[in-house]
């Protein structure tokens, strides 16, 4: 080698279609070309927010055209060979499923990257399509208990079926706004989806059948408490009722703890329906419904909170007009905002929505700006000034030239935001899911042990280490730490998107 190291650079969207830098694809790419003899290094460089693929090479090894050429090569074989899929799902009845499933998916032998979005009910995959078959993927979905609703839709130039969407990374994040039909029939599918609800009952009950259920437990808890502490009903009718209790508050923990256990995995639902159990043996039926009763009413709220930040992200949406008057030579013409480009200039009447991001050539008027940056007053605009999409004019017909795509705007990139913020999880959330992957197993097998060990030994009798085992079990099963979390942070997903 003559030690002669010359550097260049070249575009990344030019190599992978529309794929971010941060695509499992991209990685791909630069260890690929990194190993061709002649290439010191590959690595992504950003400019002005853009990466770009940054090539050092030793140019008598490796001429610069037959660089060039090698990258693209890469490039097209990747883009074939790869596919990144989003897929509409519904069913899955918890969010701490969402991480497991993932955890599932990603398992899979060809699988680069999956990412599950429990609040926008979507899941995102990047998989090597010659390993990998669709059809195990949507296998995996389903022994999960999720099933995939509407067509799959491609990413990019990923195969043979791809459709016009953004080739976003592999995470769990749905398409822009500027191509919202898509996102909003998965939010529309995701909205539907009402979780073991008995398909046979009628659209009303499906869609509130878990506060139906929680409603129908606390009522059943009540009666049989106040009957048989004031109105002296006999035990048999106090039983029944709880029986009712049990079998309403218990049902949503049931049907999603039995496939759980069938997969041979241990969470929370698992240990509160074996704790409700073991108060039923003992014969404490009031504090086993009580017990499932505050399980179902999070979960109702869980499911609440999930309702009202998707519902606040599909308003994000909407705030993006679908069309412009852009000025063509001395003529307005409406035209759709996802073919606008760069310097065109749009006309916006007073009570308009602001289509693009761009600044003000002519015209002065006052633009209310809250549903983007959340000020409470309107304010003034003139020539010069920039103006962001999704905002509302008042007062004069203002012109604006673009000065970012309808997929690069600011309304765009705060609902990535806030897409991304549901799909990624806290600190706490991932405590907590370590923690019950671990503290549900512990607990069982003290709760075993506590039962066998010390009639073994001669300590007690059976029925009193049993009876003690069941109190331990009660006392462990930990409701509070796995479902706050989840609809704390769901919750706050929402106020966000509505408040900015």
């Amino acid at each position: 080698m003559s030690g002669t190291v010359e550097t260049r650079r070249l575009d990344l969207p030019l190599l992978l279609p529309e794929m971010e830098d941060g695509d499992a694809c991209v990685a791909l790419l630069t260890r690929r070309l990194a190993g061709v003899r002649g290439i010191e290094q590959a690595h992504i460089v950003h400019t002005d927010g853009t990466g770009t693929l940054c090539l050092h090479y030793d140019p008598n090894l490796v001429p610069l055209a037959r660089l060039e050429r090698l990258a693209q090569q890469a490039g097209a074989e990747i883009t074939a060979r790869y596919r990144h899929e989003l897929l509409p799902f519904e069913g899955l009845d918890a969010a701490d499923s969402a991480a497991s499933l993932a955890r599932a998916l990603n398992d899979l032998p060809g699988m680069l990257h999956a990412g599950v979005n429990y609040a926008a009910g979507l899941v995102a995959v990047a998989y090597d399509s010659e390993e990998l078959a669709p059809d195990a993927i949507e296998q995996t979905l389903h022994a999960w208990g999720a099933r995939v609703v509407g067509p799959r839709r491609s990413q990019g130039n990923g195969g043979p079926a791809a459709e016009p969407a953004a080739h976003a990374p592999a995470a769990s994040t749905p398409a822009p706004a500027a191509e919202r039909p898509d996102h909003e029939q998965a939010a529309e599918h995701a909205e539907h989806d009402h979780g073991s609800a008995p398909a046979f009952l009628p659209h009303w009950f499906q869609e509130r059948w878990t506060l139906i259920l929680v409603g129908l437990a606390g009522v059943f808890l009540v009666s049989g408490w106040v009957g048989a502490r004031f109105l002296g009903l006999p035990t048999p009718v106090v039983t029944a009722l709880y029986i009712l209790a049990y079998l309403t508050g218990g049902y949503d923990v049931a049907t999603h703890a039995v496939p759980a256990l069938l997969r041979g995995q241990f969470d929370t639902d698992v240990l509160m329906l074996a704790a409700a159990l073991g108060a039923a043996v003992l014969g404490e039926w009031a504090e086993g419904a009580f017990l499932l009763f505050l399980f179902a009413l999070g979960h109702a709220g869980e499911h609440y909170a999930l309702d009202r930040a998707r519902n606040a992200v599909n308003a994000l949406g909407e705030l993006m007009p679908k069309t412009a008057q852009v000025r063509r030579g001395e003529r307005l013409v409406e035209e759709p905002v996802e073919r606008l480009s760069v310097d065109d200039v749009v006309v916006v009447r007073p009570g308009d929505r602001v289509p693009v991001d761009g600044d003000v050539v002519k015209g002065a008027s006052t633009v209310d700006q809250s549903p983007i940056t959340g000020e409470s007053v309107p304010v003034a605009k003139q020539a010069g000034d920039a103006v962001f999409a999704g905002t509302i004019n008042q007062e004069a017909t203002l012109e604006v030239r673009t000065t970012a795509l309808a997929r690069d705007n600011t309304l765009n990139r705060v609902m990535h935001l806030v897409q991304e913020a549901q799909s990624q999880q806290s600190p706490t959330q991932q405590f907590t899911q370590r923690f019950t992957r671990w503290f549900v197993p512990a607990v069982l097998l003290v709760v075993l042990a506590v039962i066998v060990v010390p009639p073994l030994v001669g300590w007690m009798p059976l029925h009193a280490s049993f009876y003690r085992a069941m109190l331990l079990l009660v006392a462990a099963s930990p409701c509070a730490l796995a479902i706050g979390t989840p609809a704390a942070v769901l919750a706050g997903i929402g106020q966000a998107a509505r408040h900015g």
